[in-house]
């Protein structure tokens, strides 16, 4: 009798395990979603970091922008006026076009309808024509977007996560390229999929060593440390007992509590905190949306 009793205390109280369990998760979350909220200016965007302020609030929960809430519709207001903005100039490059696409993925605009551009095919296009390096955000976008990627993705993706290197700035490309892995290989219309062993070598190569050089909580700066962290979660790793959840949850925790917050930091931080990463934007459901299939005709004004 006092096993199963036991037993029952014990499925009560350990229900919850990984991030939500961590205790002042959702004191911090709630703290650093008011924190980004006070950043708005008075026509409630944030001017250049609108799209990425958006992606944040989405990807905490704390906006969904189906178009019900007053206060959310001026926000996506923002991010299509910021975006028609961008697109006014001689050219636009990968990066920033990548991140307009992922704040009007959020906010339930439609980038392959927006006032007659086609911003995934912009984008792609851009890619196929390009000899330089491609960011691999750039083919995270896509797979959020639902975007087949060019043929030079995975030869792409493969340079960079055979890069040894002590830079930051390398393990930061590394992070983003496991999430656009990540998104291809969680995308259930299999759009992008990679086939290419040497692709998932290294994937998984890159997850564990990520996992490694983390042990202590964090590794380098803030911001390498959360990009790392998000990559672990596109991956599936929340739940694994090969590194330290516990401590860098509280070391990223610590950094929005400190007098140094600052908007990257809580940009990339905030979504990790709902057990989310950049991944989950390819998730966003708008189909009760009045935006969804907008070309511009239907936008709030």
């Amino acid at each position: 009798m006092a096993l199963k009793i036991a037993k029952t205390v014990l499925m009560k109280v350990g229900c919850e395990t990984g991030i939500s369990s961590i205790k002042g998760v959702v004191e911090a979350r709630n703290n650093a979603i008011s924190w980004l909220k006070k950043q708005r200016s008075s026509s409630w965007g944030w001017n250049d970091y609108t799209s990425r302020a958006v992606v944040a609030l989405y990807l905490t929960s704390d906006a969904n922008f189906n178009g019900e809430i007053f206060e959310e519709e001026l926000m996506a207001k923002q991010t299509e006026l910021k975006t028609a903005v961008a697109l006014l100039k001689s050219s636009i490059t990968n990066n920033d076009l990548s991140m307009f696409i992922n704040g009007l993925l959020v906010t339930c605009h439609n980038p392959r309808k927006f006032y007659g551009n086609n911003l995934v095919q912009l984008l792609r296009n851009q890619v196929k024509e390009s000899n330089d390096f491609t960011h691999p955000l750039v083919y995270l976008a896509l797979c959020n977007a639902h975007e087949s990627w060019p043929l030079r993705a995975v030869s792409d993706i493969n340079y960079i996560l055979n890069i040894s290197s002590d830079y930051l700035f390398i393990e930061d490309l590394q992070a983003m390229a496991v999430m656009a892995v990540s998104c291809s290989l969680n995308n259930s219309e299999s759009v992008g999929k990679l086939n290419s062993s040497t692709t998932l070598t290294l994937y998984h190569h890159t997850i564990d060593r990520f996992k490694k050089i983390i042990q202590n909580g964090h590794f380098g700066n803030v911001y390498t440390t959360a990009l790392l962290t998000q990559a672990l979660l596109s991956s599936g790793q929340e739940h694994s007992k090969d590194w330290n959840l516990n401590a860098t949850i509280n070391y990223l925790m610590d950094s929005l509590n400190s007098p140094s917050i600052d908007f990257l930091s809580t940009y990339l931080i905030l979504p990790i905190l709902n057990r989310k990463s950049l991944i989950d934007v390819s998730k966003v459901n708008c189909s009760a949306n009045p935006r969804k299939h907008g070309d511009g005709k239907k936008f709030f004004i």
